[in-house]
This record gives structure tokens, C-alpha cells and sequence, in this order.
């Protein structure tokens, strides 16, 4: 048996969560395309982010490169602390439609990708320890001749999504055009020819571009975060814990 870590995850909180929660599983970045099959005999947590109660599509979309024949499978979705409404139920729903046997469902939280004063530095040791007893606890289960299914909150239809268009824009004063952002944009939205150029209509908002940029040339205008802030802070201000559901 082979156990994996499949994630999607453009400023790593999803990945660390993920890395929690399964220690020693070999991973899978779907921020690349690529293809994997898994036997019937591995074991796959799969680990996704959670933007307005939904997955991201494109990280939907990369689930149909992983193949399985009954696999089992952990079901992950990773939010910053406001809520995770339909994500994790799409993802599990997705997991089966791909062929996976989903014994076991997780929604745990990470440092949010744009206000990163909420949820600042989680997952973190709290986090830490509740996500290793939640592996105790899956391993458990999958020990058993006939484990079951696993009932995931959620609703059918999915919540609606909004269209938006983050804008991320770069300070050209500052900007070196080092490329490492175009190198790293999952959805291939940066300009090839001149990286501090952004496509909207293709951009995700996933942040990365923002995070991982050396001069901290790339973010949304101050106006529009500030918007953001004042309504996450009025959702997102207490404290929430990591969800197991078997």
C-alpha cells in the first residue's frame, strides 16, 4: 500500500494542514498538471481549499488527471476561518465521481490567503495535535473488515458562485520581472513577455503570484482588501476548530 498527499495549495497553508494530518504521505501538487493512478490498495488524502464555501474549479478540474479503482481516500478542505458551507461535500462528490472510496472527511484552517492577519500562523501546534489524533482515529476505521460511509454537512445544489475578478496588480516601480511569479501561477494568468501583466478573466485569486513574490510587488489595491477585511473580521474574529467526520 502506498499513501499519498494530493493538494492544491498556492500559499501552502492547504499543503501544511495536509502534511498534519499525514505525515509521511508522498505528494502530489496539483498546482502542476499530472497525472497519477492509484491502486485499490492506496491510501489518498486529498486536500483542496475552500474560496466562498466552494473548491476552486481549476483545482476540480486537476482531479481529473488522478485515477482510481476504489481507492480510500480522505476528504480535506482547507478555509481561513470564516466557513467551509459546500466545499468539502464537492470535493468528497468529486472524489467519488473519480472513482474513490471516501471513508473520511476533514475541514481544518489555515492562515486566510488575503487577510493574513486572520487566522495568522495556523495551522499551528493546537492545530497540530487535533489533526494527529484525527489521523489516529481515520487509521483506525480503515482497520475495520467493513468501515462504512461517511455522512459530510453540506447541501445539494451547491452554493451559487459569485463571479469576481480579484485584479491583482504589480507595483511596475518594484517589480523586477524575475518571472517567478509566471513560473509559479497555477492557472497560467501572468504574461510570459512581461510578468508584472495580469489576466483577470483567467486569474483565480489564489494569491499565489502575491505570496511568493521577493519585492512584494503583487497584491489586490488597498481599497478592495480593506472591503475584504471588514467583512471577514465580522465572520471570521473566533476561533475555529478542525471538523472529522467518519
Amino acid at each position: 500500500m502506498e499513501a499519498y498527499n494530493i493538494f492544491f495549495s498556492p500559499t501552502g497553508g492547504t499543503r501544511k494542514v495536509l502534511k498534519m494530518l499525514n505525515p509521511f504521505g508522498k505528494e502530489v501538487d496539483l498546482s502542476k498538471n499530472t497525472d497519477i493512478f492509484l491502486k485499490k490498495d492506496d491510501l489518498a488524502f486529498i486536500a483542496l481549499p475552500c474560496y466562498a464555501g466552494r473548491c476552486p474549479e481549476l483545482a476540480i478540474r486537476r482531479l481529473e488527471s488522478v485515477y482510481a479503482e476504489g481507492t480510500k481516500a480522505v476528504a480535506v478542505t482547507v478555509y481561513g476561518n470564516r466557513a467551509y458551507e459546500d466545499a468539502l461535500l464537492e470535493l468528497s462528490d468529486k472524489l467519488t465521481e473519480r472513482g474513490f472510496n471516501v471513508q473520511a472527511a476533514v475541514s481544518a484552517i489555515a492562515e486566510h490567503s488575503i487577510i493574513r492577519t486572520i487566522a495568522q500562523n495556523r495551522p499551528d501546534g493546537e492545530d497540530e495535535k487535533l489533526l494527529s489524533s484525527f489521523h489516529l482515529k481515520i487509521m483506525e476505521k480503515l482497520k475495520s473488515d467493513n468501515p462504512g460511509s461517511v455522512s459530510i454537512p453540506g447541501s445539494r445544489p451547491y452554493k451559487a458562485v459569485k463571479p469576481s475578478i480579484m485584479d491583482i496588480k504589480a507595483d511596475k516601480s518594484i517589480c523586477t520581472r524575475c518571472g517567478l511569479c509566471q513560473i509559479s501561477c497555477p492557472a497560467g494568468a501572468i504574461s510570459l513577455k512581461d510578468p508584472s501583466q495580469t489576466n483577470a478573466a483567467s486569474c483565480i485569486g489564489c494569491m499565489r503570484c502575491v505570496h511568493l513574490c521577493p519585492n512584494k510587488a503583487r497584491d489586490i489595491s488597498k481599497e478592495r482588501k480593506e472591503r475584504i477585511k471588514e467583512m471577514l473580521y465580522a465572520k471570521a474574529k473566533e476561533r475555529k476548530q478542525a471538523e472529522l467526520f467518519l
